[in-house]
C-alpha cells in the first residue's frame, strides 16, 4: 500500500514539474505590445481606432482612453496598421517585442482631407499618396484575334497597322520596318 501512494505521488509531482516547465517556458516566450492613440494636434486620445499587427489576423480597437493592447505575443519584431476615419491609414514599422515584457508605444495621428498612407520609420513620417501613377494606362489599344484573322496578318507589322496613330514606312532592300 505504501509503494502505491509513492508511485502516485511520484508521478502527481513529476506532472506538476513537467506542467510548471512547460508553463513558465511559454511566459518566457511571450511578450506584450500596448500603446495609446492621440490626436497630433488636440493630443486628446482616440476611442475606437482599428489597430492591426500586419501579417497576423490579430486586430483590436482603441478604448476610450486611446489605449490598446496586444498579449501574448511571440518574441519578434512587428509592424502595426492603425486606422481610422478622416486620419487615413498610418503604419508603424519596426516595433520590438521581448519575451516577458511589454512594449509601449504612443502614437500620434494627424487628420488628412485625403485617405493616403502614413509611415512612421523611427521618428520620421512618411506620406504616401496613390496620385502619382495611375492604375490603368490612360490610352490602350486592344486588337482581337479576330481583328488579326480579318486583315490575314502575316507579320507583326501587318498587327501593329491596327494600333491608331502609328506611322509605318515600307521597308526597301537595305531597310527594315519600323515604328514611330
Amino acid at each position: 500500500m505504501k509503494q502505491l501512494f509513492r508511485n502516485i505521488f511520484l508521478r502527481a509531482f513529476s506532472f506538476l514539474l513537467l506542467f510548471g516547465c512547460f508553463d513558465r517556458s511559454a511566459a518566457q516566450t511571450a511578450g506584450t505590445l500596448a500603446g495609446k492613440v492621440r490626436d497630433v494636434t488636440s493630443n486628446r486620445p482616440l476611442a475606437d481606432v482599428l489597430v492591426k499587427i500586419s501579417g497576423t489576423p490579430q486586430t483590436t480597437r482603441t478604448n476610450e482612453k486611446g489605449e490598446f493592447e496586444f498579449v501574448g505575443l511571440e518574441a519578434g519584431t512587428y509592424t502595426l496598421i492603425l486606422q481610422f476615419p478622416g486620419y487615413g491609414r498610418t503604419i508603424v514599422l519596426d516595433l520590438p517585442v521581448i519575451a516577458g515584457e511589454t512594449t509601449y508605444k504612443e502614437i500620434f495621428l494627424q487628420k488628412s482631407p485625403r485617405e493616403g498612407e502614413k509611415y512612421y520609420i523611427g521618428g520620421i513620417e512618411v506620406t504616401a499618396e496613390r496620385d502619382l501613377l495611375p492604375e490603368k494606362p490612360a490610352t490602350t489599344t486592344k486588337i482581337t484575334t479576330g481583328e488579326i484573322e480579318h486583315i490575314q496578318a502575316s507579320s507583326l507589322g501587318d498587327i501593329l497597322e491596327l494600333v491608331p496613330g502609328q506611322k509605318f514606312t515600307n521597308p526597301g532592300l537595305e531597310e527594315v520596318k519600323q515604328i514611330r
